[in-house]
């Protein structure tokens, strides 16, 4: 499951520091200098600080809206918006405080920018487990039916009489099918990425494997299963790549294939 981002973690592969603390840090020293500034009655020298000061303190703020916004369903842009502030209140402090050219200014005010991004994410780049998602009550709907008709395909495994090769497929297409269960449980919004794939994809094995074991019991399985094992060889790629299309983020080319599968599961009668 992803872990909340305002008590720290990974998101994506990015470290979520806590709650969006450390970038106030970062109003103290041109604040410092500012008050320096003001005792010596350099006016010129204190605006600068001030208006430093006050760049570093809108970033810190925004940041810490954004972070807390995460994995919610009231979105802000805050991290992006904190990080384009604290680059530009870095670059500031690098030209006017510290007196660095302007190239330099802008290389300190692009690191910035890449830390906050590395540190705290970034609204257009979100990460697994964040931001708007399915809703929970109707992935946790989805996903027990999902389970119920996992629970029929195996019920009918267990019938079938005398076919490992068959036996065997079926196994490796329900772990598959758990595989791509436990992603929606961990980023609910796989379901929408998947939720054709498992209304074409469980119905299908489940009415696959009935139709298999009513054909045994009529003694006539033999006929069906090489059509049964080339369909079922079919159904177990296109899982694997259903969930590397999850774990990648990617839907786009998938849908070709399940029109396929679902075309090949009406020839065979049983979608």
């Amino acid at each position: 499951m992803s872990q909340s981002q305002g008590s720290g973690g990974r998101a994506g592969g990015r470290v979520i520091a806590p709650q969006g603390v450390l970038p106030f840090l970062f109003v103290v020293p041109p604040a410092i200098s500012a008050v320096l500034a003001l005792a010596r009655g350099d006016v010129g020298r204190f605006g600068q600080a001030a208006g430093v000061t006050a760049l570093f303190f809108l970033a810190a703020w925004l940041i810490r809206r954004g972070v807390k916004a995460a994995g919610t369903n009231r979105p802000f842009p805050g991290r992006l918006l904190g990080a384009v502030a604290m680059a530009l209140a870095t670059a500031g402090a690098a030209w006017f405080l510290a007196g660095h050219n302007m190239i330099v200014s802008i290389i300190f005010g692009a690191g910035a920018l890449a830390g906050v991004v590395l540190a705290y994410g970034c609204e257009l780049m979100p990460s697994r487990g964040e931001g708007l998602s399915a809703d929970a009550a109707e992935v946790r709907q989805i996903v027990g039916e999902a389970r119920g008709k996992l629970e029929r395909l195996m019920r009918a495994r267990y019938r079938i009489q005398g076919a490992p090769e068959i036996t065997q497929k079926l196994d490796g297409i329900k772990g598959w099918i758990e595989k791509i269960l436990a992603l929606i449980e961990e980023d609910p919004r796989d379901l929408r990425r998947a939720r054709k794939f498992l209304v074409v994809y469980l119905d299908g094995a489940g009415e696959v494997a009935d139709k298999y074991v009513a054909l045994q019991a009529k003694g006539e399985g033999a006929s069906f299963q090489p059509r049964l094992e080339a369909l079922l060889d079919e159904m177990e790629k296109v899982s694997a790549e259903q969930h590397g299309k999850l774990l990648e983020n990617d839907s786009f080319d998938l849908d070709v294939q399940l029109q396929v599968l679902s075309d090949r599961l009406k020839k065979e009668g049983v979608a």
